[in-house]
């Protein structure tokens, strides 16, 4: 009886043993490395060139291992070599690489990332930001389940399903942007628990999609046609100039027209438009087409009178006229004309009537007559 029991009991510790080992193995992790955002991310590396983002921890108490604002890096260096971030990794015990991050606010993910694991981010009740990139193709089960604070959420070109419980207990998303033009399918309560007030924002000309599917229709009655493009406008510094969107485009109308406005001591220089153009633009106000997304940045540089001596005001008059500089009342002086940061592009003396400088470009220059300050002048064609 004795050897008996002694044999049980070596069998339990086996399988306790074991049941430790698999828990080891499912939540062991490679490296850790430091975000871009500071936050220590851990990764599980899968193959010679590819790792996985993973939860640390054993236990959903101790998961809260990440806080504030992340963002996901697209590569990740670990004993000399690089690796490509690739997938959000969930362990079999259903702890997401986030789950129950209660103080995580929001996260970038980054276009390296193909897979979301289910739970990726459920019960990360401080989340109100997320980016994820067009690479997802679909949204996993209970991957934002129990997301309270969550407000809005865009989901990418390439999502075509929406699988079970993906945004349960998602009370305060009031937003959703899907830029599918095909209406994504949704799996058992998915969609519950969003209010179903929200605005549910689709590309133009896909309302037939989403209302002739159920989940769609049933639950929601707002849907609002947008081009799905991000028009991204920043200035350089903005303690040097700001910039007005005076119309966005629209399904009917692509085009946007932007403004900048430069602050007193700097000028406005040019546009930076990417992608689709190779030079800097200069009109002001702009006018671009969105067929895609666009990031402009407008450049604002000091007012500079560099290598030029001014003393007293002169009354002359400066204008435009037919793509050209015009001085009038300069008589007796010579009048200079400088490009944007002070090189001088040409000089001529007045002879009693109006004299006109040819322009490279449109763009900002100064004219300086005798010794008086320059004056800054704004060709735009």
């Amino acid at each position: 009886m004795k050897q008996h029991s002694t044999k049980i009991i070596a069998a339990l510790f086996a399988v306790l043993m074991g049941t430790t080992n698999v828990y080891g193995q499912y939540y062991a992790y490679d490296f850790s490395a430091a975000a871009p955002s500071g936050q220590t991310l851990y990764y599980k590396i899968y193959d010679s060139t590819q790792v996985s983002v993973v939860s640390p921890y054993t236990r959903s108490s101790d998961s809260n291992y990440v806080s504030g604002d992340l963002i996901i890096p697209e590569t990740v260096s670990y004993c000399g070599t690089t690796y490509t971030v690739t997938e959000l990794k969930t362990h079999d015990f259903m702890i997401g690489a986030f789950f129950n991050c209660k103080t995580l606010t929001s996260i970038y993910v980054p276009n390296s990332v193909r897979y979301m694991g289910e739970y990726s981010f459920a019960y990360c009740s401080s989340l109100v930001s997320v980016h994820l990139p067009d690479s997802i193709t679909y949204i996993p089960n209970m991957a934002f389940k129990g997301c309270i604070s969550l407000p809005q959420i865009t989901l990418g070109r390439c999502v075509t399903n929406i699988f079970s419980d993906a945004f349960l207990f998602c009370q305060a998303l009031m937003e959703m942007h899907l830029l599918n033009n095909v209406a994504p399918s949704v799996g058992y309560r998915a969609l519950w628990d969003i209010p179903d007030t929200a605005k549910i924002y689709i590309p133009c000309g896909s309302t037939a999609s989403y209302t002739s599917v159920q989940e769609w229709s049933q639950h929601f009655s707002t849907f609002i046609e947008e081009l799905g493009y991000v028009l991204d406008v920043t200035a350089s510094n903005e303690e040097h100039g700001s910039i007005e969107v005076i119309s966005e485009p629209t399904c009917n109308n692509p085009q946007a027209e932007l403004l900048a406005t430069a602050n007193e001591g700097y000028h406005f220089e040019g546009w930076s438009i990417t992608p689709g153009y190779q030079n800097i633009v200069t009109d002001n106000p702009l006018t671009v087409t969105v067929i895609e997304d666009i990031s402009i940045v407008a450049y604002f540089t000091p007012d500079s009178t560099e290598g030029i001596e001014g003393v007293v005001a002169l009354d002359a008059k400066v204008y435009i006229n037919n793509g050209q500089i015009v001085v009038e009342g300069a008589e007796g002086n010579t009048v200079w004309l400088y490009d944007a940061v002070g090189r001088l592009l040409a000089t001529r003396q007045d002879d009693y009537s109006a004299l006109r400088f040819d322009v490279p470009a449109a763009g900002t220059y100064l004219i300086k007559v005798g010794n008086h300050p320059a004056r800054r002048v704004v060709v735009v064609r």
